[in-house]
């Protein structure tokens, strides 16, 4: 089997906070990019796409402009920044919200509405998903899952994907209980794609492969929060082909970025 070059689309930078404080599946915090960097290389994953979890818990501007300097020379992570609907509201929005992006070189950013108390509907940050949805801006969909009967609301998805059809929409962490109501989701909307860290179905990863492309699948560990081990033994062992498989670790995301368009 070829080298994966795996590219990890969900790793936080920072102290754990919230209902994860609890959860013992993970690793210890990553307090500074040194570790990221040694846990990466301990389970062979290449790239990074990083949140702050300053930025998703405590202060949102403030947490994705540490980020962005914290990262900024290391070629291998990029920056995912997060985005709540107060910044609607900023005096200088929407200027501020789109310059911050460009000039950050952001590769996606990631909505948090069980963290930050608010319904994941189109009316509550319309502006942005419009903004987002010019650019090509990938959007990451964080519910704080921690377990398989963690809900999860699959209306909203829907109704973003159609709303938004140029946006790539990666909701994080779903498990087994989800494919009833994501591959409908997948069979309307080709905006929609799965990252795959938790989704370990009998032959799933396959099975969405045969229905919908491998094109349609991230690869994702949740570090330092879960335990990465999982989904690098799911993706290895998941009966994809050499082409799949590769496309799946880290092709594409890759693509993803590459189609942003920063000048929109």
């Amino acid at each position: 089997m070829k080298d994966l070059q795996l590219f990890d689309c969900d790793v936080m930078l920072g102290r754990i906070d919230g209902h994860f404080a609890t959860y013992q599946g993970g690793l210890n915090s990553f307090e500074n990019v040194g570790a990221i960097e040694k846990a990466l290389d301990t389970f062979g994953v290449k790239s990074a796409l990083v949140y702050s979890s300053w930025a998703k818990f405590q202060n949102t501007r403030s947490g994705n402009e540490e980020l962005a300097k914290s990262i900024k020379n290391h070629g291998n992570l990029y920056p995912c920044f997060i985005i709540s609907p107060e910044m609607e509201f900023d005096r200088s929005f929407p200027d501020s919200f789109t310059s911050s992006l460009k000039d950050n070189k952001v590769c996606a950013v990631r909505v948090c509405p069980t963290s930050n108390y608010y319904e994941l509907e189109e009316y509550v940050m319309k502006d942005m998903f419009a903004i987002l949805n010019n650019m090509r801006m990938p959007v990451f969909i964080d519910h704080d899952t921690v377990k398989w009967q963690d809900p999860f609301n699959w209306s909203q998805v829907h109704t973003l994907c159609e709303k938004y059809p140029q946006i790539p929409f990666i909701p994080c962490r779903h498990g087994r209980k989800t494919a009833r109501n994501v591959y409908p989701i997948m069979k309307d909307c080709d905006n929609l794609y799965l990252d795959v860290s938790y989704f370990q179905l009998n032959r799933a990863i396959r099975d969405i492969a045969e229905k919908f492309g491998a094109e349609r699948m991230i690869f994702g560990t949740g570090m330092p929060v879960f335990d990465p081990r999982l989904p690098i033994t799911g993706l290895v062992f998941s009966q994809l082909s050499d082409k799949d498989r590769m496309l799946v670790a880290s092709g594409n995301l890759k693509r993803l970025i590459g189609n942003i368009d920063y000048s929109a």
